[in-house]
């Protein structure tokens, strides 16, 4: 329901993919961090892990960020069904509370981040066992400094200098 990730979801995000995240550049890492005042957030990011039990996350990602003034539960079921998931799986996944906690896991980790609003990213380095090095938040930003930053990170790599 958030305005400004529905324009980093349909504007930026494909471009981003493109220069950064198909090259190799960079991986993304998605948190859910559904504002409470978006009453319907929640259950789009249940959707959404429900999606992926079918390896549809980013294909009900995209089609939640292209409808985000229709999802109510039923809308939500109905692009399940346009999707072409199993409907029946999707729907107990759905109203189960399967994926509740590790929703809440994540929007601890961003108030721990001190997280107010979404957007939010931050970029940083993979490090072994699945840990990261953060470098840089990056809030309301274009593409160019996405790159930039990834670029600057890229250099710092290949000079050994992280």
């Amino acid at each position: 329901q958030c305005p400004a990730c529905g324009r980093f979801a349909t504007q930026l995000y494909p471009v981003l993919a493109e220069q950064l995240i198909d090259t190799g550049k960079a991986r993304l890492v998605f948190l859910d961090f559904p504002l409470t005042r978006h009453e319907q957030a929640f259950g789009a990011a249940v959707a959404a892990r429900c999606a992926g039990e079918q390896d549809a996350y980013w294909a009900m990602h995209d089609k939640l960020f292209a409808n985000q003034s229709a999802l109510f539960p039923d809308d939500l079921r109905g692009y399940a069904a346009e999707l072409n998931l199993d409907t029946e799986m999707f729907n107990s996944c759905f109203d189960s509370s399967k994926y509740d906690d590790a929703i809440k896991k994540d929007m601890s980790l961003g108030r721990l981040a001190r997280l107010r609003g979404t957007p939010h990213f931050v970029m940083g380095y993979a490090e072994e066992g699945n840990r990261a090095f953060l470098k840089k938040p990056l809030n309301d930003i274009g593409l160019a400094e996405f790159v930039t930053v990834a670029d600057e990170m890229i250099a710092e790599m290949e000079a050994g200098t992280r």
